[in-house]
């Protein structure tokens, strides 16, 4: 692969990453500190509190992982950690 290419990967896996970040520690705080929540997540939340926090820290937890789960460099320096977060990405998958 060409250096502009590997350029362009990283710089596109950064976009992702924190993008991702931002969405899943968005749902992850909404979900666990209860004075941060919007209106319409304290109504998710009051209508159906197990579903709406098992909804908002599943997903936060699939966002921030699946993210580290496709970064090639942590992928091959890190195979262990790979595999934990894989599963833990599973996890929170299917919660």
């Amino acid at each position: 692969m060409s250096k502009p290419d590997n350029m362009r990967l990283r710089v596109a896996w950064l976009i992702m990453a924190l993008l991702a970040f931002g969405v899943g520690g968005y749902a992850l705080t909404t979900s666990l500190v209860p004075m941060l929540r919007p209106t319409f997540i304290e109504n998710l939340f009051q209508q159906s509190s197990f579903s709406a926090l098992g909804h908002l820290l599943g997903g936060g937890v699939a966002l921030i992982t699946g993210a580290l789960q496709v970064n090639t460099r942590l992928r091959k320096n890190h195979p262990g950690l790979h595999r934990k977060l894989g599963w833990l990405y599973v996890f929170a998958c299917t919660w």
